[in-house]
């Protein structure tokens, strides 16, 4: 489980560098409207809704373990996209990554819930989420003192932060296959 917690750490930290700026970056930088980067949110939920299920039906056939490192792929892809965004249509292709975030979270889930101690799973499961957010909520004071360089600074630290966490999951989880 720590190796896990320690990948979900870098992840997360990475999308708190960024989170809550995409929408000053949206409307300041790219330039939408409100009310469009109101339907860009929606895209992403949308995204989320359609493959939620159906990916954590298959990965409890096929493993979790490459459904997992799949999310964290897009946790550091969309803060990269955004990064890269200059349009409203680049940005919508960026939103559609951050819903497919969603792929691996019920495998994440899961294998949090597998990986506890059978006789202490609620504090187990509670012990990695409290780490984890005490871990992470520095995240974007980071991320403001780097918007304060550049927005674009932001978006590709949160980006390689989650990538770090990606490639620990890599090297730590998925060798065990």
């Amino acid at each position: 489980m720590k190796s896990l917690l320690l990948s979900d750490i870098f992840v997360r930290f990475g999308q708190g560098i960024g989170e809550i700026f995409v929408v000053l970056y949206a409307l300041d930088v790219v330039g939408v409207s409100p009310a469009t980067f109101g339907w860009l949110v929606g895209l992403a939920m949308a995204t989320s809704i359609v493959i939620y299920i159906p990916v954590a039906r298959v990965a409890d056939r096929s493993g979790r373990e490459p459904w997992v490192l799949l999310t964290y792929i897009f946790f550091a892809l969309f803060p990269l996209l955004v990064a890269l965004s200059k349009s409203p249509w680049l940005l919508a292709i960026a939103f559609v990554s951050m819903g497919l975030r969603e792929i691996g979270e019920p495998p994440r889930k899961a294998m949090i819930v597998d990986l506890a101690r059978e006789d202490r799973r609620s504090i187990d499961v509670g012990t990695y989420y409290v780490v984890r957010g005490l871990a992470v909520f520095p995240a974007s004071l980071v991320g403001g003192a780097l918007w304060r360089i550049a927005p674009s600074v932001t978006f590709f630290a949160a980006a390689a932060v989650a990538a770090l966490g990606a490639a620990v999951f890599a090297a730590t989880t998925l060798r065990r296959l």
